[in-house]
């Protein structure tokens, strides 16, 4: 993507690259997915959503499909643990998460 010109994928262009300094962008496939759900959600909605799921994937298992499928998982910590003075934030697997329902 060129750094000069400004498009509706700028931001994500540049969380990605952020995350990921080497990694091809493949502005195609990422449109195809990430569309839909700005038109439905808005920019800022999806671009926290794809923010936080790519601090949570690898390179390796990044798929802007999946991405798409999970929207609304990506953003919310579905865990906090206060200990203290540390608060953390996380998210749990599926299982897990039915596992801890009463």
């Amino acid at each position: 993507m060129s750094e000069s010109k400004f498009t509706w994928q700028t931001p994500f262009f540049d969380a990605y690259r952020a995350r990921w300094p080497k990694a091809t962008w493949r502005g195609g496939q990422i449109a195809k997915s990430l569309a839909p759900l700005i038109d439905e959600w808005g920019v800022e909605e999806t671009l926290q959503q794809w923010t936080a799921y790519l601090a949570l994937t690898e390179p390796l298992y990044f798929s802007p499909a999946r991405f798409a499928q999970g929207f609304g998982e990506w953003g919310t910590p579905k865990i906090t643990i206060t200990l203290g003075p540390l608060i953390v934030q996380g998210w749990l697997s599926e299982e897990a998460d039915k596992a801890t329902r009463p």
